[in-house]
């Protein structure tokens, strides 16, 4: 999937490299760039939208101006951006929360993300993995899903937040599995130092997270919900692996989204910009494992398969929203 979206990347970036401007009749336009951030500043998250808003800026040949809105998982920053001129000024560096999660989570929206906002570009995706510190009783995936079945409501699971991804992987984990987890959601970075103190049995998170963690053998991978192995982790097997259940693989995709109404060459110009710096080997060497590029249309469908699967999983876990 990696592979195929890479090279649809380049193919794509050489070409529309000589089309386009932000249109081309908006050459002139020097106007900054407003890039919304619905992470705080410090993350690996914002530093992957801050990356590529310096890319932006050199092709553009413009100021990006990185906005944090942290908040409301999300919702905050893509509500601001779906009431923004519809002008590619303003542009939505996000997760799949905002746009294919949150709808199925909350009744009242102050957006509509499948009408008001539309796809650009992925750039990332943030494996999760299920990690356990090093004297866990637990030393690989079936010993904890087979005592989860065997003792249900035994095992603590710490994540980051009801409807978050972390959360929602444990739950897929459950219905595929049939393991009984107690889910237990934190607004804080204290799952990590709760983990390593005895107070959670297992921590769902993404893999780049605790990498230098398990690096350093402070935390054991169990582990990943992607479809292949990690060359970070390439010693850990994949849920699929382990369990011989399809399904269990999911991307947790970055991407960059505008207003609907955003002219289609201002839309297109962006893409290719945003795909030929997916492309660069710099990106790739500098965010190991994570770095996927695929264009408008294909984000698009990563999309629409994201919202299905999370509101299956939703529905079925009767999960509601904090």
């Amino acid at each position: 999937m990696k592979a195929l979206f890479l090279r649809v990347a380049i193919v794509a970036a050489a070409t529309l490299t000589c089309s386009l401007g932000i249109a081309q009749n908006d050459a002139v336009d020097k106007r900054p760039v407003r890039l919304v951030v619905p992470f705080s500043a410090g993350g690996q998250l914002d530093a992957l939208g801050r990356y590529f808003g310096q890319k932006l800026a050199a092709a553009l040949d413009v100021t990006v101006v990185v906005d944090n809105r942290p908040g409301a998982s999300g919702m905050i920053a893509a509500a601001y951006v779906a009431n923004a001129p519809a002008d590619g000024k303003t542009i939505f560096f996000t997760t799949g929360g905002p746009v294919s999660i949150a709808p199925s989570l909350h009744k009242k929206m102050p957006y509509d993300p499948a009408a008001d906002l539309v796809p650009v570009a992925m750039v990332a995706d943030m494996p999760m993995v299920f990690v356990v510190r090093p004297d866990s009783p637990y030393k690989s995936m079936s010993d904890l899903l087979n005592d989860a079945r065997a003792n249900p409501g035994k095992i603590t699971v710490g994540n980051t937040g009801i409807g978050a991804v972390s959360h929602l992987a444990t739950e897929l984990l459950s219905q595929k599995t049939n393991a009984r987890f107690i889910q237990v959601p934190y607004q804080t970075t204290a799952t990590l130092t709760d983990l390593m103190g005895g107070q959670l049995d297992v921590l769902s998170t993404s893999a780049t997270s605790v990498e230098k963690l398990v690096a350093t053998h402070k935390m054991r991978p169990l582990a990943t919900f992607t479809e292949k192995r990690l060359k970070t982790m390439n010693d850990v097997p994949t849920v699929a692996e382990v369990t011989g259940v399809k399904g269990v693989a999911f991307p947790v995709w970055l991407g960059v989204m505008v207003r609907q109404g955003t002219p289609s060459a201002v839309v297109e110009k962006l893409s290719s910009e945003l795909m030929a710096a997916c492309a660069l080997p710099e990106t790739s060497a500098r965010f190991t494992d994570i770095i996927v590029c695929a264009n408008a249309k294909q984000l698009g469908q990563v999309i629409n398969e994201d919202t299905a699967r999370w509101r299956d999983i939703i529905t079925r876990g009767n999960i509601k929203a904090e």
